[in-house]
């Protein structure tokens, strides 16, 4: 592996973890970037990185086949290190000297230290211009990445989730109505499996989510709050999809929860979810616009 490239700033003193955790992130990983920037880049990106941790100075390589035919595969150098036991943060920079391009990795390492997930901060040496995207990076060559991909042919499977309020019914026959195939925990399988196992293979099948956040348990201090289960779906599908396909519709008076805040999401008036409906189908053709054939 490439000694770390003389342009990268000032090495901070990064953070001595556990060497079980260390060890892990030593290795082959592979990933799926998913950029929030203009058309001309692709919905989803494939990288492959290499981590060398043998020392506390962690450098690296991080490369991926460009969608621009000419400029065949990219890569970068890496160089960072531990913030605690489970961040990452690195600065990266392209290996080809007068190129545009580099920035700031930042990645949390899961507790069974086979998935790390982040986001990706810097200025592209395609654009040439700021971008942010978000990642997750999976341990292993041969790691399947499928469960994760935000690609689906055609119109994307919408998942619903929701508590004990009847609203989501109306939003799903107007998903339907606008030709999407809408998912709810209730079409799931679920003899003899968990609440877990079939959420997973929604997720799996789905490429957009929404969580209709309705009022229906009241707090000790007197305000209104979700159902439980969906607050957890909203964890799980933000995590699987990113905050920009997993769109929160909170009821107004309902309590936010801690992930909410600073979260964008789209309100709507009691028993009046269709207040969501042309922000929803705005954001669905955002997201997955028309391609050419």
């Amino acid at each position: 592996m490439r000694q770390a490239p003389a342009l990268f700033p000032r090495i901070p003193n990064y953070y001595t973890p556990n060497k079980g955790r260390r060890n892990a992130v030593h290795g082959a990983w592979r990933a799926l970037v998913w950029p929030h920037v203009k058309s001309t880049v692709p919905d989803e990106i494939e990288v492959k990185f290499l981590f060398n941790t043998r020392r506390k100075l962690i450098t690296g390589e991080m490369s991926f086949r460009s969608w621009q035919p000419s400029r065949g595969v990219v890569e970068n150098d890496l160089v960072g290190g531990f913030e605690n036991d489970s961040r990452l943060n690195f600065t990266y920079i392209k290996k080809l000297d007068g190129v545009i391009g580099c920035g700031t990795l930042l990645l949390e390492l899961s507790p069974d230290a086979k998935t790390m997930r982040g986001h990706i901060i810097g200025v592209s040496s395609h654009t040439a211009e700021p971008f942010y995207s978000e990642i997750i990076l999976l341990k292993g060559r041969k790691a399947d990445l499928k469960p994760y991909s935000i690609l689906k042919a055609g119109k994307p499977t919408v998942f619903i989730g929701h508590g004990r309020s009847q609203a989501w019914k109306t939003l799903k026959r107007h998903l339907q109505k606008n030709g999407y195939h809408v998912e709810t925990f209730e079409s799931g399988a679920h003899a003899g499996r968990t609440i877990t196992e079939v959420l997973a293979d929604m997720m799996a099948d789905t490429s957009f989510a929404l969580l209709v956040l309705t009022g229906e348990d009241k707090t000790n201090a007197g305000k209104m709050r979700a159902r439980q289960n969906v607050v957890h779906e909203t964890g799980l599908f933000q995590g699987k999809l990113g905050i920009n396909r997993a769109i929160i519709l909170l009821e107004k008076g309902v309590e936010e929860f801690t992930n909410v805040s600073g979260i964008n999401y789209v309100p709507f008036r009691r028993n009046r979810i269709s207040d969501t409906f042309k922000p929803i189908i705005a954001t669905l053709r955002r997201e997955f616009p028309k391609r050419r054939k």
